[in-house]
């Protein structure tokens, strides 16, 4: 991993290093994406892997983990956007959010979304657009509708 941009006694927030963007396709493919509308679509781990690389690399793109030394526990990925009949209101919409089902509860979803609703700010960004989840564990499977929130930065 990288050098941390969150840090607090039991994990650690920060960008992903290039040896753990395999991890991340594997991560994004098992915990995230049969939680999400993903969830019929069958990842190409090489692919992801090097869209994940892209991704990072990427100036419009703000992709951090949640680490706790041993695992991912968490992971946001957001971008930048305008309105095309407002380009004068650019927002940041949040493109994945995922926290592991042990560390539901306990802040690190929160302050993956706090660190993307800043990272906007510094880009000019009035809005945060982002869907949460209307159960407190999606991988109960029982509701996948998710609520979309704007929210004014």
């Amino acid at each position: 991993m990288t050098a941390a941009l969150t840090m607090t006694s039991s994990y650690v927030i920060c960008s992903p290093a290039y040896d753990s963007w395999p991890q991340l396709a594997e991560i994004l493919d098992t915990r995230f994406r049969p939680h999400t509308f993903l969830r019929h679509v069958v990842f190409n781990h090489a692919v992801v892997a090097d869209t994940v690389g892209r991704i990072a690399a990427d100036e419009q793109f703000y992709f951090r983990i949640a680490w706790d030394q041993q695992d991912v526990i968490g992971l946001v990925l957001g971008s930048l956007g305008a309105h095309p009949l407002a380009p004068d209101y650019s927002y940041v919409a949040e493109q994945a959010w995922w926290v592991s089902d042990a560390w539901r509860g306990s802040s690190v979803g929160a302050r993956l979304l706090q660190g993307l609703a800043a990272w906007g700010r510094q880009r000019g960004a009035r809005w945060m657009v982002y869907a949460r989840p209307t159960t407190t564990s999606p991988s109960t499977d029982t509701k996948l509708v998710e609520e979309v929130v704007w929210k004014t930065l």
